[in-house]
């Protein structure tokens, strides 16, 4: 990749999201070695612009995502743009009329925060429908009344332990095709809250420095953000003097810190086999799909 055209261009993540549709591409059929090459490609943009996720966060909602869910729309709950590409590519493929595009989020990266910002609320919108498998989707019954489709797929699957990660993208696709032939919809559009990153260590990057790293895990556990009030309960006064021990793998977001990029610190035990609520590409970055039949 020309790193110089990243760091002149006025628009780098347009340049960082052409140089991922090429990696997960050209590896499509080899899910550890795309994702192991889009870590080690994070890493050196982290190196080289340190201030690119700073620059990127929205400061505030996305006026294209919120026009964009007012009709016809499927959101896949933490499809990253890794499925969301494999996706495009399949829909092309099919034949259909496909435009691929993509949003940043501001982080937390999760649920909740996507929901707020969006429909202004926690819940969904009463013209919405809630579907958690593809055998839901399948069995889909469709009323003149839904304008929006809510899929746990794959956010799900992230959160067991009983499926690989090459697993991920084939049921993403199966409740994707099940959704769309269901709809009746002839012009649909397909995007995500979030996005997420393995849990594997492999695919993280470690932090050397053991004060910062000890910090990290009494700070977030196995979370990926705390607020800042939460953050006060536990430090008190000292809260200042510990955010500048972590300052070079955290970043601040309103009320929350967020982890910046793939830092690490292990914890005990076995957990989700992804992870999501921080500030990294490829929990930012969301998908935007747009099909005609």
């Amino acid at each position: 990749m020309d790193f110089g055209k990243l760091v002149l261009s006025p628009e780098p993540i347009k340049v960082i999201v052409e140089e991922l549709y090429d990696i997960i591409l050209e590896n499509k059929s080899a899910f550890q070695k795309m994702e192991s090459k889009i870590t080690k490609f994070e890493k050196v943009i982290e190196e080289i612009y340190t201030e690119l996720i700073e620059e990127i966060i929205p400061k505030k909602p996305s006026p294209e995502v919120k026009r964009i869910v007012g009709k016809n729309v499927i959101i896949m709950d933490a499809m990253s743009i890794r499925e969301g590409i494999l996706l495009a590519e399949e829909f092309k493929e099919e034949g259909y009329d496909v435009k691929f595009n993509f949003a940043i989020i501001s982080p937390p990266t999760d649920t909740r925060n996507f929901r707020i910002q969006i429909f202004g609320r926690e819940t969904l919108p009463r013209d919405w429908i809630r579907i958690r498998n593809p055998m839901e989707a399948g069995k889909l019954l469709m009323e003149p009344r839904i304008r929006g489709i809510w899929c746990e797929i794959p956010d799900e699957l992230l959160e067991t332990r009983s499926i690989e990660f090459r697993e991920i993208y084939p049921k993403v696709k199966e409740t994707a095709m099940e959704l769309i032939g269901a709809t009746g919809w002839e012009d649909i559009t397909i995007l995500s809250d979030h996005g997420y990153i393995p849990r594997a260590d492999k695919y993280r990057w470690p932090i050397y420095n053991k004060q910062a790293r000890e910090l990290m895990k009494k700070i977030f556990r196995g979370d990926r953000y705390i607020s800042k009030r939460r953050l006060t309960e536990i430090f008190g006064d000292v809260e200042y003097r510990i955010i500048s021990h972590i300052k070079d793998y955290i970043i601040e977001v309103g009320d929350f810190i967020c982890a910046k990029g793939r830092y690490n610190w292990p914890i005990p035990g076995k957990g989700p086999i992804g992870e999501h609520g921080g500030a990294s590409l490829l929990e930012l970055i969301i998908p935007i799909i747009r099909v005609k039949l």
